[in-house]
C-alpha cells in the first residue's frame, strides 16, 4: 500500500484499512492549509456515509433534512388553535405550555396540541 496511491479492497482486513486511514492523515500533514482542509471535508464524508448506512435506516446517498424547527405560536394563533379568544390564552396561560420571549408569551404548537387532548373528554 503506498501513501498516494491507497487502494481498498473489501477482502482487506480491518487493520489493514485503518492503516489506510493513518496513511491519508500522515500524508494530508504534508500538504498546504487548504488541500488539508479538503482531506478533512472528504473524510468528513467518509464518515457521514459509515453512520447514514441502509443498515442504520437511512440511504447515505438521499440528502439528510434538518429537524423541523417547531412552530411558536402568539396568543392570538394559540386561542384559535383551541377555540378560545386570546384573552382566554392569556388569562390561562398558566396552565399552558408556553416560553416567554423577550416580553411576549409563546405557545409551542405541538406542546399545546397535546395539551389540548390531554383535556379531550370523550362522552
Amino acid at each position: 500500500m503506498s501513501r498516494r496511491g491507497l487502494s481498498v479492497a473489501p477482502s482487506d482486513s480491518l487493520e489493514q484499512l485503518l492503516e489506510g486511514v493513518r496513511a491519508v492523515g500522515s500524508a494530508a500533514l504534508e500538504l498546504g492549509p487548504i488541500e488539508r482542509a479538503k482531506v478533512c471535508g472528504a473524510l468528513a464524508e467518509v464518515q457521514a456515509r459509515l453512520l447514514l448506512t441502509p443498515a442504520a435506516g437511512l440511504d447515505p446517498d438521499r440528502p439528510v433534512s434538518p429537524p423541523e424547527t417547531p412552530r411558536l405560536l402568539t396568543a392570538q394563533e394559540a386561542g384559535a388553535r383551541l377555540g378560545k379568544s386570546k384573552w382566554w390564552v392569556y388569562r390561562n396561560r398558566a396552565t399552558l405550555p408556553h416560553l416567554v420571549v423577550g416580553d411576549e408569551y409563546r405557545f409551542p404548537s405541538e406542546k399545546l396540541d397535546r395539551w389540548a387532548e390531554s383535556r379531550t373528554r370523550l362522552v
